[in-house]
C-alpha cells in the first residue's frame, strides 16, 4: 500500500470534548504511518477536510451547531470528499442513532468511552480498506488510460479521436482535421528495420505534440498516419502551425534523411460525421500526393 510506505495516512478528529481528543490521539499516536488533526465542531471539521488530504474521520455526533449527522451527509454529497471513511464516536447506543449514522454515510462507529485497542482496530481496518480502494481505483484509471493510448507512441489512438470527433460535431464546435503521413515509412522499415521506423514515428508524434496546443487532440489513427482535431482556430493560425510542425520535421536530427511527411487539414461541414470527416481527409491526402509541390494542403 503506498500510503503505508510514504508514512501519509492523515486523521482527522472532531470532538467538541478536547479531553476525547486527546485521548483519540493518544491511542492512535501508537500506530505507525498516522498523522493527527482535530477539529472541534463541525464548521472546523468541513474546513479542515476541505484544506488537508484526509484519509479518515473520527467523528463525534452531538455537537454544538452542525452535529456529526449534518457534517458526514454534508461530505458524502461532494464527489471529492464522499470517498473518505467516517467513523462515528457516539456515547448513544440507541438503535436509533446506529442505524442514522449509517443512513448518513458512516463506515463505523465505536461507543464512548471506547476501549483504545478496539479503536485502534477499526482505524487500522477502514485505512486499509481505503488504501486497497484507492490502489483499485489507480488501476482502474490506467486501464482507463491504455484503452485510448497508441502503445507505441503514447498519443491517443483512433478510438479516441473518433469519439473527440464524435463529441465536437454534436457541441456544434468548428475545428480542423488535420491529417499527417510518414509516406516513406515502408520503404524505411525494409531498409532499415522497423526498430528505426518505430522510432522516426516516436519522434514525429513527439515533434507533433510539442508543436500543438493544449486543446488539440493527437492520435495514432493507424501505421504511419496521425490525425490532430484542431478546434477554434483561424486558417491563418493553422497555416502557421503546420509550417511549424513541418519545419521541426524535417530539421529533426533524429529523423532519417529519407523520413517524409505530408500533411493536409480539412474543415469540419455541418452534415459531417466522424466517418465523413476521416474519409475526406483520405481523399484529401491523395490529391496532396499528387501536387507535393505545396508544403500542405488545406481544404474548407
Amino acid at each position: 500500500m503506498a500510503k503505508e510506505k510514504e508514512n501519509q495516512f492523515n486523521v482527522l478528529i472532531v470532538d467538541d470534548e478536547r479531553m476525547n481528543i486527546e485521548l483519540a490521539a493518544a491511542f492512535l499516536k501508537e500506530m505507525k504511518n498516522i498523522k493527527i488533526s482535530f477539529a472541534q465542531n463541525g464548521q472546523q471539521a468541513i474546513k479542515g477536510i476541505y484544506g488537508r488530504n484526509i484519509d479518515l474521520v473520527l467523528l463525534d455526533i452531538n455537537m454544538p451547531g452542525i452535529d456529526g449527522f449534518e457534517v458526514c451527509k454534508l461530505l458524502k454529497e461532494d464527489p471529492k470528499t464522499c470517498d473518505i471513511p467516517i467513523i462515528f464516536l457516539t456515547a448513544q447506543n440507541s438503535i436509533e442513532y446506529i442505524t442514522k449514522a449509517f443512513e448518513v454515510g458512516g463506515a463505523d462507529y465505536i461507543n464512548k468511552p471506547f476501549n483504545g485497542e478496539e479503536l485502534k482496530a477499526r482505524v487500522r481496518t477502514h485505512l486499509k480498506l481505503r488504501a486497497t480502494m484507492q490502489e483499485l481505483k489507480d488501476k482502474q484509471s490506467r486501464l482507463a488510460q491504455l484503452s485510448i493510448t497508441d502503445p507505441l507512441t503514447k498519443v491517443y489512438n483512433l478510438v479516441y479521436l473518433q469519439a473527440r470527433l464524435k463529441q465536437a460535431i454534436e457541441n456544434g464546435t468548428d475545428f480542423w482535421l488535420v491529417h499527417l503521413h510518414v509516406t516513406s515509412l515502408e520503404k524505411i522499415n525494409t531498409l532499415l528495420g522497423h526498430r528505426t521506423a518505430e522510432g522516426i514515428l516516436q519522434e514525429v508524434s513527439k515533434i507533433v505534440v510539442d508543436n500543438s496546443y493544449r486543446s488539440d487532440i493527437i492520435a495514432r489513427l493507424y501505421g504511419a498516419h496521425f490525425g490532430i482535431l484542431v478546434p477554434n482556430r483561424r486558417r491563418e493560425e493553422l497555416e502557421t502551425m503546420l509550417l511549424t510542425l513541418l519545419r521541426n520535421i524535417n530539421s529533426s536530427q533524429k529523423l532519417s534523411k529519407n523520413a517524409r511527411c505530408l500533411i493536409v487539414a480539412n474543415a469540419t461541414k455541418p452534415s459531417d460525421t466522424p466517418y465523413a470527416i476521416l474519409a475526406r481527409s483520405h481523399t484529401t491526402l491523395k490529391r496532396h500526393k499528387n501536387n507535393t509541390d505545396l508544403p500542405f494542403l488545406i481544404e474548407m
